[in-house]
């Protein structure tokens, strides 16, 4: 957007909604805002002068600046003229124990921060001080050897009744896709492709709930949800089990078309998130990267979606070809259910780099400005485990929800029809893979490339309560 003039400072603002849940230091969480635009200006986060909600911490005896400019979160979606969005601010607290001041901003990038009206900026004095939420010796979670998770405020998202669990829970109930993209490893798993059987899917249902439920992901590692012939069934059966709070899934959006428009909007209607993989922004580019010649058919899935929707809808571009952002968001804008959709629709900012999920030939360069991305060598502890293990098509169960595409050895944890989710998730085996100080790096993550450091998870935001943050869907 081009910079606001100074006489809307009095037009616009934003204020804090509710309790506000930060209460230890050293940690990252979401923020309930809402924005007020009562100008004749569109508010949104792109061009030359993206605004954006921000913050600063100050001592609060002193008045000294603790951080200054601290992390944005975009306007999205925008804000029109004389209306209001409510949105999560992520807010990271000072790294210390004490009191201090928490001031929250809007800030038009390059050009200056927005006080409010009447130059009121929204302020409130907080009291941070460490609850740990373990101690040295007998009965520590899995989790014992991580400090970085040593927070009492984490205890409800990683334990239930006494034992470990993880964040949320993915679920592969189909490992078939339609596509065979450049950038996946798909054809070279060697496991049988198949649907996952319904009393599996019972079972998982029945055991996460028994460790305290949450989020469910439909997400496949390798695979495609709407190829699952007894997806219907599966979210009716959810609704079984009261402690599964919410549901979301990750799709090309190409075989939407095996449901009817009724089918369809059941299964979107009980979606938190549904997610659609763009790969391609014309036929060219979807052919190069899913080697299918199914763009048309694509655009129809995700239209269908658009106008079916009643929840969100998050668009996650994996590009070849460079784009500016401005492109990008114009393609959406032309989609043809965009404008009357009643979806809140979510733009990824577009990625070029992609992982190598162990397996696929680096070394052979990625078309246009595709690349890959590198392997990290010096691992220390990854966080992405944290957000949820794994249950295959055939209920084996694995550690980590990221590439495992082919159930690796290093962190296969068992069969969820031969022991409970609660027993697999407990066992000395996750102890030690949430060690690797102590017990070394999983054959398989040695070589992964979408390794993240838990020492960067105050800058994760608030994925306990909001794992999709990082998950996506």
């Amino acid at each position: 957007m081009e910079p606001l003039p100074a006489s809307v400072c009095d037009q616009i603002g934003v204020s804090i909604e509710g309790a506000v849940a930060i209460d230890e230091p050293d940690v990252q969480v979401s923020l309930p805002v809402t924005v007020r635009n009562g100008s004749s200006f569109h508010l949104d986060s792109r061009g030359a002068a993206p605004l954006n909600i921000s913050y600063h911490w100050f001592a609060a005896g002193t008045g000294e600046r603790v951080i200054w400019d601290g992390i944005r979160t975009p306007l999205v979606p925008e804000v029109p003229p004389h209306s209001s969005q409510q949105y999560e601010l992520r807010v990271s607290s000072p790294d210390r124990p004490g009191a201090y001041r928490l001031q929250i901003a809007l800030v038009q990038e390059n050009v200056q921060w927005w006080p409010g009206p009447n130059g009121k900026v929204p302020e409130i004095t907080l009291n941070l001080q460490r609850r740990p939420w373990w101690t040295e010796g007998a009965g520590r979670p899995v989790f014992g050897a991580q400090e970085h998770l040593n927070h009492d405020r984490f205890s409800p998202y990683l334990s239930h009744r006494g034992f470990s669990r993880p964040i949320a829970l993915f679920c592969e109930t189909v490992n078939i896709c339609n596509n065979d993209c450049i950038i996946c490893a798909y054809g070279l798993q060697t496991r049988t492709k198949k649907t996952m059987p319904l009393a599996v899917f019972e079972k998982i249902l029945r055991d996460y709930s028994d460790l305290g439920g949450g989020h469910l992901s439909f997400t496949p590692v390798v695979g495609e949800v709407f190829l699952d012939k007894l997806l219907i069934d599966r979210v009716r059966l959810c609704e079984k089990y009261p402690l599964i709070k919410t549901l979301s899934v990750t799709t090309n959006g190409t075989m939407v078309r095996l449901l009817d428009d009724d089918e369809l909007e059941f299964v979107l209607s009980r979606m938190r998130r549904v997610l659609v993989s763009i790969y391609g922004l014309d036929p060219e580019e979807f052919r190069v990267m899913t080697k299918k010649n199914d763009y048309d058919q694509f655009l129809l899935g995700l239209n269908r979606i658009l106008k079916l929707s009643r929840g969100e809808v998050a668009l996650g571009f994996r590009l070849l070809k460079p784009r500016p952002l401005e492109e990008v968001h114009e393609w959406v804008t032309n989609l043809e259910c965009y404008g009357a959709s009643r979806a809140r629709i979510i733009e990824h900012t577009p990625t070029y780099e992609y992982g190598n999920w162990v397996i696929l030939d680096t070394k052979t360069p990625l078309p246009f400005a595709g690349r890959w991305r590198e392997v990290v060598t010096a691992k220390g502890q990854c966080m992405i485990p944290l957000l949820g293990c794994q249950v295959f098509s055939n209920g084996n169960v694995s550690f980590c929800q990221c590439d495992d595409f082919d159930n690796a050895e290093s962190l296969h944890l068992g069969n969820i029809m031969e022991s409970s989710l609660a027993e697999l998730y407990n066992s000395d085996k996750v102890r030690r893979l949430w060690d690797w100080a102590g017990h070394g790096i999983p054959e398989f993550c040695r070589s992964c490339s979408y390794y993240r450091p838990i020492t960067e998870l105050r800058d994760a935001g608030d994925i306990f309560a909001d794992p999709l943050r990082m998950a996506g869907a």
